[in-house]
């Protein structure tokens, strides 16, 4: 699969696009630089190539990380938000 988060950095969304051959529920969790988990939400991907829309304007600006849960793979990217 391949995974990423765009644009960067981010305003009041980020765009998180999932191309490969994993269907199913996408767990997405964002996590704070101390490790706080500040938001899960469980996203369907049903085709090969997906793009979903993750809200961040309640984010304050600084790095986060966002945790991509496929199955049994994960990845993890960062979110700059301004």
């Amino acid at each position: 699969e391949r995974v990423d988060l765009y644009p960067v950095p981010a305003q009041d969304v980020t765009y998180l696009s999932v191309d490969g051959t994993f269907a199913g529920d996408i767990h997405v969790t964002i996590i704070d630089p101390t490790g706080k988990v500040l938001g899960i939400q469980t996203l369907r991907k049903e085709t090969k190539f997906s793009i979903f829309e993750i809200p961040v304007q309640m984010l304050k600006p600084g790095i986060y990380l966002l945790r991509v849960d496929m199955g049994d793979k994960s990845v993890v990217k960062r979110i700059v938000k301004n």
